[in-house]
Formats: C-alpha cells, sequence, structure tokens
C-alpha cells in the first residue's frame, strides 16, 4: 500500500455519478441505442457485427480505498456442468480490458475502469469488449443468445 500523502482523499473525487450519466448518454447516442436507467444501473444494447446485440450494464461503486469505479458487467449464462471452467479461465488470456466471472451462479463478462480517469474511447472500447466477448462466449459455450 501507497502512505497516505500518495493518495487522493475520497473527497477530493467528484462523487456524484453525474461523470458516468453523462458518459452513458453520450455512448448511447454514438452507439445509436436507448439507455435504460434503474436502481443506479445503466443498461444500453450494443450493436454487434453481422447484425448482433448485447446488453451491457454499468454502476459506479466503490474500491476499498473508496475510489469509484466503473462496474461494466454483460450476463453470458447459468453456470452448469457442461461449461468447461477452463475453457472460460483460457479465454481471460483473449481480452484487453474484460475478463470472464462467475457473479452467483451466472458466467459474465465484466470490466473496470476507475470513473476520475475515465476518457470516452478506451470506456467506448471496454464496452465494446465486453460485448462482443459475451456474445462469443453465449454462442460457443451456451449455444445460443440468452442475454
Amino acid at each position: 500500500m501507497y502512505p497516505d500523502s500518495y493518495r487522493l482523499k475520497p473527497e477530493a473525487y467528484n462523487m456524484s455519478q453525474l461523470p458516468l450519466d453523462r458518459l452513458m448518454r453520450e455512448l448511447a447516442a454514438f452507439l445509436g441505442t436507448p439507455l435504460a436507467f434503474e436502481h443506479g444501473i445503466y443498461r444500453l444494447t450494443v450493436p454487434l457485427p453481422m447484425g448482433r446485440r448485447q446488453e451491457v450494464s454499468a454502476s459506479v461503486r466503490p474500491d476499498e480505498e473508496g475510489r469509484q469505479i466503473i462496474a461494466f458487467v454483460s450476463t453470458v449464462g447459468e453456470a452448469r456442468r457442461s461449461v468447461d471452467p477452463w475453457g472460460l479461465l483460457r479465454s481471460n488470456g483473449n481480452y484487453i480490458y474484460c475478463r470472464v466471472a462467475l457473479l452467483g451462479t451466472m458466467v459474465a463478462v465484466i470490466a473496470s475502469q476507475l470513473l476520475h480517469t475515465a476518457q470516452p474511447e478506451e470506456v467506448l472500447l471496454m464496452l465494446r469488449e465486453v460485448a462482443q466477448a459475451a456474445d462469443h462466449l453465449e454462442r460457443q459455450m451456451f449455444l445460443g443468445d440468452h442475454y
């Protein structure tokens, strides 16, 4: 851990979700997709090649140090015996921003970014990678488009 002098205090951050709101609205407009917001979670459907789409959620949560983190999540499917866990772990080596994770009993693709340093271009790349990875895993390991 770093000494306190190397860390910004939580009150130095803009703790409101307004930066995420503006960012998500800009991304939805750029992608030409509707944006939904409910219970602190933004949802948008990311257009993919060949007319495919994938829903991705975004929310802000604090990390252990109190910094605001944007979390992007796209659900892939229910974990079951027929899903190869080693294949899921191997797939994590294919991505730049995202990773495959188990959230409860659901397999999901997730990515995180500091809200304070989020840049629209990088967030767009992250969002698209999450959507493409989730769509690919759905078709490859879950044999269908469920989410």
